[in-house]
């Protein structure tokens, strides 16, 4: 789908320090320009992908934006200071990142490490977003209903649900408290999501990837890259059954609110 000249694709979630990207990393940035994605933002996972993130994201601005913080699978390999760092981190960087991220629950991972340890880095994180006036990227597999109700208890206007597969019924909850969305490639074949997004009004949805959690359907066998995020963007237009210019627009318009 031809969308015009300019082009203003966002992929609001990918891990570009993955060891998948170090041999492809530049290819990968000129197939997403070659693409139209004008916005790429890097969400780190704990202490040392933090510094690799806002290596990166200076290294290839101004295309590409840092988050930074502690995911909820590392946490229970965190090392006795590695909290304070990635805290002391975030606070020496404020201006340097655009969100604290990606951080959250998951009750998929070890169920029993979620009290004693996901819920104490997440209450850290969300502490830190609070006290500093920066936006939120949530993972929240298996917890969203969790997460909602932790989140009730700080003010952080700017939450982004990232890959958001909990409940329908929490949707309008999280309309009304103003949270965002993101979406990615499986959209294209997941039904569950496409319903989700075809409820979700458009003011709240972002589009991301992931990289490089690997794809199904025309992505398979292909490192995950910002260049999909077209497809992306053509499916949220078929769901919604809107113009594709005015999608384009609302989710380029959704990124500045939310990031800048």
């Amino acid at each position: 789908m031809d969308y015009g000249v300019q082009k203003r694709y966002v992929d609001v979630h990918i891990h570009l320090y993955d060891p998948l990207y170090e041999s492809t990393i530049e290819a990968v940035l000129r197939d997403a320009e070659t693409a139209g994605v004008s916005a790429i933002v890097i969400c780190a996972e704990n202490y040392q992908t933090s510094l690799d993130t806002l290596q990166i994201a200076s290294k290839y601005s101004p295309r590409t934006y840092a988050a930074i913080g502690i995911h909820p699978s590392r946490v229970s390999s965190l090392d006795e200071q590695e909290l304070d760092k990635t805290l002391s981190l975030i606070e020496q960087n404020l201006s340097g990142i655009v969100a604290i991220g990606e951080v959250g629950l998951d009750r998929r991972l070890n169920e029993g490490e979620v009290n004693k340890n996901q819920f104490p880095v997440f209450n850290e994180m969300l502490r830190a977003a609070e006290s500093h006036d920066l936006p939120i990227i949530v993972h929240s597999r298996g917890s969203a209903t969790e997460v909602l109700k932790v989140l009730s208890s700080y003010n952080i206007p700017k939450v982004l649900l990232h890959w958001y597969s909990g409940p329908q019924d929490s949707l309008h909850e999280i309309i009304e408290r103003g949270y965002y969305v993101s979406v990615g490639p499986s959209i294209l074949y997941a039904r569950y999501l496409q319903d989700l997004v075809a409820t979700m009004p458009l003011n709240h949805i972002l589009t991301e990837t992931d990289g490089p959690v690997p794809y199904k359907g025309p992505f398979k066998g292909r490192l995950t890259s910002p260049s999909f995020i077209p497809d992306v963007l053509d499916t949220i237009v078929r769901i919604k059954q809107r113009n594709a210019e005015e999608v384009l627009s609302q989710v380029f318009e959704n990124f500045q609110e939310f990031f800048l």
